[in-house]
């Protein structure tokens, strides 16, 4: 039989388990979260993951962010899909998150449930994942117009992401004047034709032909450039 000391003290006691996600400390939370995750969506309670991100949006609380890095980190990773280098665009991901998602706005009740907040972290993740493969398009692009008759070597096959960066940067140095790096911008990264280029800056080209001129004349000197040769070779 249990006493009146057990009844008083003990019977009534609520366990961890049955207290309101509210009253749970970061630890807790983060097992509740990832019990209630693991389940079918009809019968999940999406309040201890919920209140994880307001210990960690709110309160600030760097163990909130860690737990909710490790239960989302492959959601991020599946809605990169093939993205090349997702690791860091999971960080970038969650970097730009906890960024945006501000205490203000949150009790502000911009994010009232666990789906607007999931929901906002994968617009983030899909905005990164569409441009870095702008980014990348972009520097495949240039690497073919300006060495086209590598392409059939499988050289490109050899420029990486941080090659095709550190090409990138390399060229912007070798500029010498507005008009090449007007013809760089406009024709590698807007993809812009000659004619347009002369129409919408009359001042720096007087026709078309001198377009055409300054793109020649960089594509050959950058193609005779050492570096950017052994770039190629790699």
């Amino acid at each position: 039989m249990m006493s009146r000391k057990d009844h008083n003290n003990g019977g009534n006691r609520p366990s961890n388990h049955d207290l309101p996600a509210a009253a749970l400390g970061v630890d807790e939370l983060a097992a509740r979260c990832r019990q209630e995750s693991a389940k079918s969506a009809q019968h999940r309670d999406p309040r201890p993951c919920f209140e994880l991100f307001r210990h960690a949006i709110v309160n600030g609380s760097q163990a909130a962010w860690a737990a909710i890095y490790i239960q989302y980190h492959c959601l991020v990773r599946h809605w990169l899909a093939d993205v090349e280098d997702a690791d860091s665009l999971v960080q970038e991901t969650f970097t730009r998150f906890s960024q945006a998602v501000t205490a203000a706005r949150f009790t502000a009740g911009e994010f009232p449930t666990l789906e607007k907040l999931l929901a906002f972290m994968r617009r983030v993740a899909i905005n990164l994942r569409i441009n870095e493969a702008r980014r990348a398009a972009r520097e495949r692009r240039a690497s073919d117009l300006l060495f086209p008759q590598e392409q059939g070597s499988g050289s490109s096959d050899h420029l990486g992401r941080t090659i095709r960066q550190e090409l990138a940067d390399y060229v912007r140095g070798l500029l010498k004047d507005e008009q090449e790096r007007l013809v760089l911008d406009l024709t590698y990264e807007f993809e812009l034709p000659p004619r347009e280029i002369a129409r919408r800056y009359p001042q720096h080209f007087k026709d078309v032909v001198e377009v055409h001129q300054v793109k020649e004349r960089l594509k050959k000197r950058l193609r005779r450039d050492p570096r950017l040769r052994q770039y190629l070779e790699r």
